[in-house]
């Protein structure tokens, strides 16, 4: 791909000065014919001849040869979309190897960098070997160390080092994670509250609806994550542990999680059947995994997190914002994940054995072979 545009950038500035060739050619002190060749793309001017060019047109050199090490913002979020639909129809090294061209042309636009490391993290269990998502997953955590070195911008700073933090653990360097997270894991100003009343004050009640609605949506999810690890943790008190459970089903209920951030209600299920499998409770275990079930079978339900009749006015905002490395890129691969995390819990559990526990086995490797078939590419 020819990236650099002087023999267009020459032709238009020239013909906005009014000027022939012949009369550019005297003045940098070259051939009318080396001016020809250099606006028709065959050849380029010397590079001792540039900066004589780019001030004889009061431009920049950059300016010159087209060069745009950054991209706009917009720009950015396009290509993000776009790549990541690509991730789900194209073949998964095709689109890589455009990922890994951006990476290197745009090598300073940070927040470009930011997006594309996202994507590795994302999509990198497409290829489903082990080894070779570790390479990715190592390629994405050196972007964010890129991220969090060059940028200037403290919030960009702050996810690169998140994500930086997340590839470790997924490497598993658990003591690195730790030192990145430690380091953001400061109580946070909430603007969200000052913004809104900023709004309010200039009149724009829009403005601030929107900003009161993301950050009650952004915190719900965050708290709501939270709790299902601690469940986990809970597991050894029981009394603590069925209260844990209960105030995260009303969250649910209250929020109307299942329809507005499904996968939140699926890792919900799971986590569950799993602390009951591990509690050898068979019963409530089998009504965790028949949800569960229901819930990952249904394809014709988007993942990804929406807005409802109560969060309103937020559906661009989601389009727009990062909530963390749960929100769901790849439906396929989630769902496949989730149920083989969930089979291998129910395979190794005491209750294996059990007729109903077998049929759910069976039911959800059909579901995993469906999935199979629906999102082939």
């Amino acid at each position: 791909m020819n990236e650099l545009n002087i023999g267009k950038t020459v032709a238009l500035k020239r013909k906005e000065k009014g000027i022939t060739q012949e009369d550019l050619a005297g003045f940098i002190g070259v051939s009318k014919a080396s001016v020809s060749k250099w606006e028709t793309g065959h050849s380029y001017p010397d590079i001792a001849l540039l900066p004589r060019l780019a001030s004889y047109f009061d431009i920049s050199i950059d300016e010159l040869v087209g060069y745009e090490p950054q991209m706009a913002k917009e720009d950015i979020s396009r290509t993000y979309k776009r790549l990541s639909g690509d991730f789900n129809h194209r073949p998964f090294e095709e689109v890589l190897s455009e990922c890994r061209e951006i990476v290197k042309k745009y090598y300073s636009c940070y927040p470009l960098l930011f997006q594309m490391g996202n994507l590795i993290v994302y999509y990198c269990e497409i290829v489903d070997i082990p080894e070779k998502i570790q390479e990715l997953v190592l390629e994405a955590k050196e972007i964010y160390s890129r991220v969090k070195i060059g940028s200037t911008n403290v919030e960009l700073i702050k996810k690169a080092q998140y994500m930086e933090a997340y590839c470790c653990l997924q490497l598993g360097d658990s003591p690195s994670a730790v030192d990145l997270l430690e380091a953001i894991n400061e109580p946070q100003m909430n603007t969200g509250a000052g913004l809104a009343m900023a709004f309010q004050l200039q009149g724009l009640m829009e403005e601030a609806k929107v900003t009161v609605q993301s950050g009650i949506y952004q915190h719900l999810f965050h708290l709501f994550y939270l709790i299902q690890i601690y469940i986990v943790y809970s597991l050894e008190n029981t009394i603590h542990f069925e209260k844990t459970i209960k105030r995260a089903f009303s969250l649910a209920e209250t929020f109307n999680l299942r329809d507005i951030f499904p996968s939140a209600m699926i890792s919900l299920y799971f986590m569950t059947a799993r602390a009951y499998l591990e509690q050898e409770n068979l019963e409530k275990s089998i009504s965790m995994i028949e949800q569960f079930t229901e819930l990952v079978a249904d394809d014709s339900r988007q993942l990804k997190p929406c807005g409802d009749e109560y969060f309103s006015l937020i559906n661009d905002w989601i389009s727009r914002a990062e909530l963390g490395v749960e929100i769901i890129k790849n439906e396929k691969t989630y769902r496949q994940r989730m149920i083989e995390s969930l089979l291998n819990y129910i395979h190794t559990s005491s209750l294996s054995e059990d007729s109903r526990l077998r049929n759910f086995k069976r039911k959800l490797s059909f579901v995993k072979e469906e999935l199979d078939k629906k999102y082939t590419f």
